[in-house]
């Protein structure tokens, strides 16, 4: 079973990739909207969503809005990707079902275990 964590970062994944189709941009480059392809990532998304306590999603959504993304992951095992914060000495990864924010950009951080 995948950690809260791991469920967010696929959520922000499915997010952004359909942020892209739908982008005028992407129209214009490739002169239509991939409608079977959006479908199919918003029932992956309604799917993902329903497994995501509310507060946790609700946090997810105010990220997301706020920022453009809401999962950063922690690299070289003590670093935010987002904003290249070190984090405090003792943050560790967090159980399955809790999530850990960066204390200085506040996005939710993922470790790669």
């Amino acid at each position: 079973m995948d950690s809260l964590s791991k469920k967010l970062l696929v959520l922000q994944d499915i997010e952004l990739k359909l942020r892209d189709l739908r982008d005028p941009r992407y129209i214009e480059t490739f002169g239509h909207v991939d409608e079977e392809r959006i479908k199919a990532l918003e029932e992956a998304k309604e799917k993902l969503e329903a497994e995501i306590p509310k507060d946790k999603l609700n946090l997810f959504k105010s990220l997301m809005k706020m920022h453009g993304r809401a999962v950063a992951i922690v690299i070289e095992g003590d670093t935010c990707s987002n904003c290249f914060a070190k984090l405090p000495v003792g943050v560790q990864p967090p159980g399955p079902d809790e999530i850990v924010q960066c204390n200085i950009c506040g996005l939710i951080l993922y470790f790669d275990n």
